[in-house]
Order: structure tokens, then sequence, then C-alpha cells
């Protein structure tokens, strides 16, 4: 890995990068396209963030930002904005469970493991 690596973050996620890509020497500017990554290889990275950080994002998120230093900002955002919320850093919030019944559905935990 680079030495240019600031945030626990960036390190983090190169040290994915480097495992998906099987590429060493990953630095901040680099883009994930560029080293070899595709469509399949960004759905194990987003994955494998979906666990580290317990964030929720698509693989968009990765095609629109591949540079890892913006990723490794977009992921500090999603993780400091649950914080900042009181709530576990997840997109997929319960519905409001009247409102779910007005409209008929049956409210249950959703469980992701």
């Amino acid at each position: 890995m680079h030495a240019d690596l600031v945030t626990e973050t960036e390190l983090a996620l190169a040290g994915l990068w480097t495992e998906i890509l099987q590429v060493d020497d990953i630095g901040r500017s680099d883009n994930f396209f560029d080293l070899g990554g595709d469509s399949m290889l960004a759905t194990r990275v987003v994955l494998s963030a979906r666990r580290t950080w317990n964030v929720q994002f698509s693989v968009r998120v990765l095609v629109e930002s591949p540079v890892l230093k913006d990723l490794a900002d977009h992921i500090d955002a999603l993780v400091a904005g649950a914080d900042s919320a009181g709530e576990p850093p997840a997109t997929s919030k319960m519905p409001d469970p009247a409102a779910a019944r007005r409209l008929g559905a049956d409210v249950r935990p959703v469980t992701t493991e």
C-alpha cells in the first residue's frame, strides 16, 4: 500500500482493494477501474464495505466515485451521518409502523444475517 494513505478508512479500503484486485501498490488517487476493477469486483467491494463499516450504498456510488480517496470520503460521511443521528449507519431504516399499516403492510423487523 502507498504511503500517501491518510485516514483509517483509506487504509482499510486500500486493503479491500488489494485483496479484491490483487494489486499491491494502491494509493489514495488510484482509480478502481484503472486498476482492473469491473462491475463484479465492484460488487465485492461494496459488500465488503457494508460489512466493514455497517453502511449501505450501491455499486453506482463506486462507479461515480472510483478514486479511493473519494470513496473513502463517501464512507466516512455515511458513518458520520449515522453517528450524529444516533442510529446504526444504514440507509435501509425501519419503516414507520403506523404509516406502513395504513398502507396495509405487515411490519416486521428485517434481519440482514
